[in-house]
Formats: C-alpha cells, structure tokens, sequence
C-alpha cells in the first residue's frame, strides 16, 4: 500500500453510475492506478494481463461483482479484497438506465514502490 507523508493511508471516496469499471473511475477521477515503473512498461490498456492496476477493497466489496475467471488466476496467492480495477465492475449495470448512482467502494491503492 502507499502511505502518504502523515502515514495514513491512500484512501479515495467517488460515486459512479452503477456498472462501471473501477480502472474507469478511477482514471476518470485522477486517481493515481499505476505506479511510475508499470505505466511505460507493462500497462495492458484494461483487458486484465498485466495486473498492474491491483488495488485492496477496504469498504465496500459487496458492491463489486465476484472475482473474474482473470482475477483469479492473477490472485490466487492474495487476500479476497485485492481486485484488478480492470475487472471490477462497480454496483449494478441496471442502475444506468435510472440515472442513478451507487456509492463505490473504498479502495486503498496498492501501487507498488520500488526502491
């Protein structure tokens, strides 16, 4: 995890129309996703091979849909809350259709940093 100066968490709070992508939203918010090594190096644009977009669920993870078949693979040896923002779709996809707006999740980024 990325701890700020204070060493309290990177923790960020949005709203989204429900059925969005997390990487979406959090792009769409200029929340930092990937970390100065993985951007020009092995971003995958989204479609899940890289896994450089992992992120922890601290609140919220009933919110998220089920780990994908990727997730899982790409996951296998990390806690249930860490997801692929690429492959976490935020509350319900009918929600769009209304107008209507879920609260996400509350995510820690989980960058990694090198030395």
């Amino acid at each position: 995890s990325v701890l700020l100066p204070d060493g309290t968490p990177d923790v960020h709070w949005r709203r989204a129309c429900g059925g969005q992508k997390l990487r979406d939203i959090m792009l769409d918010s200029n929340i930092e996703l990937y970390g100065p090594y993985s951007k020009p190096l092995s971003n995958c644009a989204g479609v899940g091979t890289c896994a450089t977009c992992m992120v922890e669920i601290v609140n919220g993870k009933e919110l998220l849909n089920p780990r994908t078949d990727i997730e899982k693979e790409k996951l296998k040896r990390k806690p249930k809350n860490w997801r692929l923002a690429c492959q976490t779709n935020v509350g319900n996809p009918d929600f769009n259709r209304i107008g209507r707006h879920t609260t996400i999740a509350r995510v820690e980024s989980s960058r990694m940093e090198y030395p």
